[in-house]
């Protein structure tokens, strides 16, 4: 059976997920962390979306975004790959880093666009006293939210 075509229009506000393949680490360190941030920052920009909220925990991630024009497929495209590119050559690794297809659900312009950006916050902050109270030396998780304003 083929895969469903992605729903792409301009102004659509996405909740993307990924995950690591087999479940496991997509982040094992601050670095891998600085440059899955760094790779968020570009496709952004490449691609015009107004993001408003991450959070990238240690074997996968959440992104809440809007995509002024149709480029969510190219985008996440580009962003997986570079991701996976970057992490296998600094680990000397080769193959997938991501578990399939990431998922895409379509958000609308309601009450769920705030319930689901204070969702996102609250996961990275959960994590986050989690990691706190831990002897970890690796943080756990990392997340940005920002003000939500939709326009």
């Amino acid at each position: 059976m083929p895969r469903q075509v992605r729903i792409e229009y301009e102004g659509a506000i996405y909740h993307v997920m990924a995950r690591g393949d087999h479940r496991e680490m997509i982040v094992r360190d601050n670095e891998d962390r600085t440059c899955f941030e760094k790779s968020l920052e570009e496709v952004v920009g490449k691609m015009g979306w107004h993001l408003y909220a991450y959070v990238l925990m240690g074997n996968h991630y959440h992104l809440v975004f809007r995509t002024p024009e149709a480029n969510l497929v190219r985008g996440m495209t580009w962003l997986q790959s570079t991701v996976t590119k970057r992490y296998n050559a600094r680990h000397k690794q080769r193959g997938h880093l991501f578990s399939g297809r990431y998922k895409a659900v379509l958000v609308e312009e309601n009450d769920y666009l705030t319930t689901l950006y204070q969702k996102v916050c609250r996961v990275g902050i959960d994590t986050l006293c989690a990691f706190k109270s831990s002897e970890s030396q690796v943080s756990a998780c990392f997340c940005r939210c920002r003000k939500l304003s939709v326009e």
